[in-house]
C-alpha cells in the first residue's frame, strides 16, 4: 500500500536508547507525521530482523510531533553489544524517506556492580573529590564514552545526587569504567570538635565517614546498575605555598608558574589549597655575605636578617627572606613548598636540615612534626625531601629556531626585491640570543639546528648576562644585538619582557619566552615558547593524596618523584597557539607538523629527533671574537654582564667536545658526523 506520506521530516528523535526491556518510549518532532496505522521494523547490519515484532502505539499526537510506545515482542532474541535500529513505517510503507530510522540502540542485559577500586588499590576515597574510580562487574559492555554516566548519592546533606562522565578502560581481559569522584557535601558539624583543626585524624567523633552509593548506566543513564556502597572519608587537604622571585604580573616566567598555581586549584578544588604565595622574594643561592649557604641548619650558622658589606654598609641579607618565609610554611605544616626558580636551589636543600620539615622522629607522632617537601621549579640538586621538575626545553627552542627562520628568509627576500638580484646584504640579517650563563648550550644548539634546517644562511649571535632577571641589563643586551649585532629578530633565555619591548618599538622582531607575549606585544612576537608546570605539579600532588588518606602512609613517605622532565609528549611545554601573520602559512603548516612529530617521541628519543643524524653541522654557536673554541664558553659572571663581541664569521671553528658517537666516545675535529652521531 501507499504510504500515509512520504514528505513528512523527522526533526528530533529523544531516543538514543540501550534499553535492557521489552517496551520503551521514544518523541518524535517534525512535520506532516502520521499517527495511525504506525507499525515498525527492527533492523540490524544483516538487514530487517524478522524474528522480532516492534508494536508501535500512540500515546500522544499534536501539531509539533507524535509520543510513541515501541514493544519488542521477544528481546530475549537480542544478542547483548549488537547494534539495532527501528524503522517508523505507515500502512507498511516507510513513513518518512528522508529519515527512514527512527532510532538505533545496542542491546544488553543486566549490568552490576561488583567492586570498586583506586589506581593505588585501598577503596578509601575522598570526601573533596577528585579520586579516580575504577568500576568492575558483569554485564559490562563496549559502549560510546558519552553514554557512560556513573551515579554518586548519598543521605547526607539532604539525599545529595552527582552524576560524572566516565569512559570505557580495559584491564586484565575485562572491560571497566573509570571516572573522578565529586565533592561530597560536608556535614555541619565536621571538625567543630577536632582537637587540632590543621592535623585532625583521619576519622573519628569530629569527622566521621560519610557513606554513599555509586551506580552505573551505558545507556546515557535511563537505566543504572543496582547500587554498590561506597564510603568517603575526610583526608586532609594538600597544602601548597609558592615563592616567587618577581611579581606574578610579569609577563614572564613567574606569571607561567603563578597560572600552574591558579589551574591546581581549579583541577583539585577543595583537595588542594594552593593560594598562599609570596612574591618579590630575592634568590638568597647569591648572597655573597651569608657564611654557608645551603648548608646553615646542619652547620648551626645564624642566617642574620640584615649583613654588613665589605666597605662597612649595612644592607639586607638577601638569604634571610626565602628562609623565614620557608620556615614559617613547615612550621605551618604545609605539604609542599614549591621554589619557583633556581636561585632557590641551595635554600631549599637547606630546609631539608630544619626540623620542621622532616619526618616524625622516634617518640613522636604525626600531630608532632609534618613532612614538607619541596617541589623546586628550574631549581638544581634533589635531597630527601627536595625534588625538582623542569621540561625538555630544547624542544621548543628548535622549534623557535624554524620560525625565526621563516622570518629570517622573509627579511633577505624582501631586500633582494628592493636593491635586485645579485644584492650583496651588508650587514647579514641574523638572530640575537640573549642567554644568562652558559648552561643554556642545549637550548642555543637547539635553536640553532632549527634556524638552520629552514635557512642554511641563520647566524645566532649570542651574549651572556650572568643572570636569569635583571630587566635592565635584558633590554641593554637587546640594544646592543640589535644595534651593534644588526639582529633583526631577538630570543631569550632570561625572564623579563624587555627585549621583546624593544625590537617592538624597534620596528624588528622577537621570540616569546613563558608567557603568549603576542597577545600583549602584537604580531612583532612571532610566536611564544611557553612552560606548562601545572601537568607535573599535578602529578606530585596526587602522589602526596595518595599517601594523605592513611596516616601512617603519610608519615612514612619520604620523597616525592625527584626528577620530573615533561616534553611535548606529555604537554609540559609548546608553542603558542598563534603565530604572528608574517610567519607564511606553508611554514606555520611545517611547524605544526614538526610539533606533531616531536610528540610522539618520548626519553631518549626526544633528543635524537633534533640532535641525531648525518645533516648535523659541525659549526660551534658560542664564539668569542677570535673564533677559537678554547674562548668560546666563559665562566659564570654572577650578576655582571659580559659583553662579547660578535663572532667572525670568516672562522668556523667548533667545538669537538660537543658531538659524540652512539657509544658516549667525544668525536675529534676531522671525523664526519654519522647518522648516529649527536649533538650536545
Amino acid at each position: 500500500a501507499d504510504p500515509v506520506s512520504t514528505s513528512c521530516t523527522i526533526l528530533e528523535l529523544s531516543s538514543r536508547a540501550v534499553p535492557n526491556f521489552a517496551s520503551f518510549r521514544v518523541s518524535v518532532l517534525g512535520s506532516n507525521l502520521p499517527s495511525e496505522n504506525i507499525t515498525a521494523q527492527l533492523f540490524d547490519a544483516a538487514g530487517v530482523h524478522g524474528d522480532v515484532d516492534v508494536q508501535v502505539a500512540v500515546e500522544e499526537a499534536g501539531s509539533s510531533g507524535v509520543k510513541l510506545q515501541l514493544e519488542l515482542s521477544d528481546p530475549s532474541a537480542l544478542v547483548t553489544g549488537e547494534q539495532y535500529g527501528v524503522r517508523l513505517l505507515a500502512n507498511q510503507a516507510l513513513a518518512c524517506e528522508s529519515h527512514p530510522k527512527l532510532a538505533t540502540f545496542y542491546a544488553h542485559g543486566p549490568i552490576t556492580v561488583t567492586e570498586v577500586s583506586r589506581p593505588v588499590g585501598d577503596t578509601i576515597f575522598n570526601a573533596y573529590g577528585f579520586d579516580q574510580i575504577d568500576l568492575g562487574g558483569d554485564g559490562i559492555f563496549l559502549a560510546s564514552n558519552s553514554d557512560v554516566v556513573v551515579r554518586f548519592s548519598s543521605p547526607v546533606a539532604g539525599e545529595w545526587e552527582r552524576v560524572a562522565s566516565g569512559s570505557m578502560v580495559a584491564a586484565a581481559n575485562e572491560l571497566r569504567v573509570t571516572t573522578t569522584t565529586p565533592a561530597v557535601p560536608l556535614p555541619d558539624d565536621w571538625l567543630v570538635s577536632c582537637p587540632d583543626t590543621q592535623r585532625p585524624v583521619q576519622s573519628g567523633s569530629c569527622i566521621p565517614d560519610i557513606p554513599a552509593k555509586v551506580a552505573l548506566s551505558l545507556d546515557g543513564g535511563l537505566t543504572f546498575s543496582a547500587p554498590f556502597d561506597i564510603t568517603f572519608v575526610y583526608v586532609r587537604p594538600v597544602k601548597v605555598g609558592f615563592l616567587f622571585k618577581t611579581g606574578v604580573d610579569d609577563f614572564g616566567w613567574s606569571a607561567q608558574v603563578n597560572q600552574a598555581r591558579t589551574e591546581i586549584e581549579g583541577i583539585f578544588g577543595n583537595a588542594v589549597n594552593a593560594s598562599t604565595y609570596f612574591i618579590n622574594i630575592p634568590e638568597g643561592d647569591f648572597e655573597s655575605l651569608q657564611p654557608n649557604v645551603g648548608n646553615t641548619f646542619a652547620t648551626g650558622t645564624p642566617v642574620p636578617e640584615r649583613v654588613t658589606d665589605t666597605d662597612g654598609t649595612e644592607r639586607a641579607n638577601r638569604y634571610y627572606t626565602g628562609i623565614a618565609v620557608m620556615r614559617r610554611m613547615c612550621d605551618e605544616d604545609f605539604d609542599i613548598i614549591v621554589p619557583t626558580t633556581f636561585g632557590f636551589s641551595k635554600m631549599a636543600r637547606d630546609m631539608g636540615d630544619y626540623i620542621g620539615c622532616q619526618l616524625a622522629g622516634d617518640g613522636q607522632t604525626l600531630s608532632d612534626k609534618y613532612t614538607t617537601f619541596f617541589f623546586g621549579i628550574g631549581t638544581i640538586g634533589i635531597s630527601d625531601v627536595l625534588s625538582r621538575a623542569y621540561v625538555k626545553a630544547f624542544q621548543t627552542r628548535y622549534l623557535a629556531g624554524l620560525t625565526a627562520a621563516y622570518e629570517l628568509k622573509r627579511q633577505r627576500a624582501m631586500l633582494v626585491e628592493q636593491h635586485g638580484e645579485g644584492y650583496v646584504v651588508e650587514n647579514p640579517v641574523c638572530v640575537g640570543f640573549i642567554a644568562a650563563n652558559p648552561g643554556n648550550v642545549r637550548g642555543v644548539n637547539a635553536f640553532a639546528r632549527g634556524c638552520r634546517e629552514v635557512d642554511p644562511e641563520c647566524i645566532v649571535r649570542l651574549v651572556f648576562l650572568g643572570t636569569f632577571y635583571n630587566p635592565a641589563a635584558e633590554r641593554d643586551a637587546a640594544a646592543f644585538v640589535h644595534n651593534v649585532g644588526k639582529c633583526t629578530v631577538v630570543i631569550q633565555h632570561t625572564d623579563s619582557i624587555e627585549p621583546q619591548l624593544y625590537f617592538r618599538d624597534a620596528g624588528a622582531y622577537s621570540i616569546g619566552y613563558n608567557y603568549d607575549l603576542r597577545t600583549y606585544l602584537g604580531d612583532s612576537v612571532l610566536t611564544s615558547e611557553r612552560i606548562f608546570w601545572a601537568p607535573m605539579l599535578a602529578h606530585s600532588i596526587r602522589q602526596l593524596m595518595d599517601s594523605q588518606r592513611v596516616p601512617s602512609t603519610r608519615a612514612a613517605m619520604t620523597q616525592l618523584s625527584d626528577d620530573l622532565r615533561y616534553g611535548l609528549d606529555r604537554d609540559g611545554l609548546g608553542l603558542a597557539t598563534y603565530f604572528s601573520p608574517v610567519i607564511p602559512q606553508y611554514g606555520q603548516a611545517h611547524i605544526n607538523r614538526r610539533i606533531a612529530e616531536l610528540a610522539q617521541r618520548s626519553d631518549d628519543e626526544a633528543y635524537r629527533g633534533i640532535f641525531c643524524g648525518p645533516d648535523m653541522k659541525k659549526s660551534w654557536v658560542m664564539k668569542t671574537a677570535d673564533g677559537t673554541a678554547a674562548s668560546a664558553v666563559i665562566g659564570y659572571c654572577g650578576e655582571n654582564p659580559n659583553w662579547e663581541r660578535l663572532e667572525d664569521q670568516s672562522v668556523r671553528s667548533w667545538n669537538p667536545t660537543h658531538f659524540w658517537d652512539a657509544d658516549g666516545t667525544f668525536l675529534s675535529p676531522n671525523d664526519a658526523i654519522t647518522e648516529t652521531d649527536c649533538l650536545g
